[in-house]
């Protein structure tokens, strides 16, 4: 579905497809909330890859914007392991970032990773994310939730949109049923991920859950 197939199933739940009660920038907001609403509870419904361009003896990089949680790097080809500050400064690794060589591993903060080894050459890290979406307008009209689940996003719409007319009979209905379809996508999503294991949990060290809850 395309984004103004979405916002025409989000009128038809309220039998309002020619009201313009609504305005088109109105529901493009609506759309944009019910997706962070969505990837907030399930993050893994967005999801990109991006690509940094390595500097010879530089360990610091800037995130692409957008980018939520990053669940593996590259550099070169050679897989990173994501690490915190505490284990690096527990396995006393700190004299590795001023040293240039392959990359073994990075770490995340405010916005940018470091990795060490800081690299020995040009080459480029790839990353594999869960992203933030973006706001949909006039001019682009493409949805950053994946297309499964563009049906569930019309539900999120509905139900802001009936929240702007106070009273309305379908609110509480409409509210149930995004939240069930929210839950629903966790189950989804949690199967899907399992069936992949492409998982890494938030903190790895000695770490027995992930982003929908325990590791079973």
């Amino acid at each position: 579905m395309n984004r103004d197939a979405i916002l025409e199933m989000a009128r038809g739940h309220l039998n309002a497809i020619n009201d313009d009660f609504w305005s088109d920038d109105e529901l493009y907001r609506y759309l944009y909330s019910a997706e962070v609403e969505l990837s907030n509870h399930v993050p893994s419904v967005i999801e990109n890859t991006h690509v940094v361009t390595g500097s010879t003896s530089t360990s610091q990089y800037s995130i692409p914007e957008g980018v939520k949680i990053i669940k593996k790097m590259n550099w070169n080809g050679y897989p990173l392991s994501k690490i915190t500050e505490m284990r690096k400064d527990a396995e006393n690794l700190g004299a590795n970032t001023t040293t240039d060589g392959t990359p073994q591993g990075f770490i995340e903060w405010n916005g940018g990773f470091t990795a060490f080894p800081a690299p020995s050459d040009d080459s480029e890290f790839r990353m594999w994310t869960q992203d933030l979406p973006t706001l949909t307008t006039a001019a682009d009209t493409s949805v950053s939730v994946r297309a499964e689940y563009h049906p569930i996003l019309s539900e999120g719409v509905a139900s802001r949109m009936a929240a702007k007319e106070a009273g309305h009979p379908q609110q509480n209905r409409l509210d149930v049923s995004w939240q069930n379809a929210i839950n629903n996508v966790k189950k989804a999503e949690r199967k899907r991920i399992r069936g992949t294991g492409f998982r890494m949990t938030r903190i790895e060290e000695m770490s027995v859950t992930d982003e929908y809850g325990p590791v079973r």
